[in-house]
């Protein structure tokens, strides 16, 4: 998987009249860009839920986060969110 599902949630959310449908499309791709972040889905790796060892192994990745992962998806949760809705509606 890569950054394109952030990309096109993107795309959709500025293109919508719909506020709802807007918000529900930037939630998608704010979902996907944090998840990026974590040891779990790092360079947007894929789960697949169902899978008990899997799925534990995947929560115990996401237990903690180091301050520099913390940092950096602050940074680019801003990014997103001033990318999509502009600099004034920040």
């Amino acid at each position: 998987m890569d950054e394109v599902p952030a990309q096109d949630a993107q795309n959709k959310t500025k293109k919508c009249p719909d506020r709802n449908k807007a918000l529900s499309n930037f939630g998608r791709g704010f979902h996907a860009l944090a998840d990026s972040t974590s040891p779990s889905h790092r360079g947007f790796q894929s789960w697949s839920p169902g899978d008990l060892i899997g799925d534990w192994q995947h929560h115990e990745k996401e237990t903690s986060i180091g301050i520099d992962d913390y940092l950096k998806t602050i940074s680019l949760m801003q990014q997103y969110y001033q990318t999509t809705f502009g600099g004034k509606a920040w």
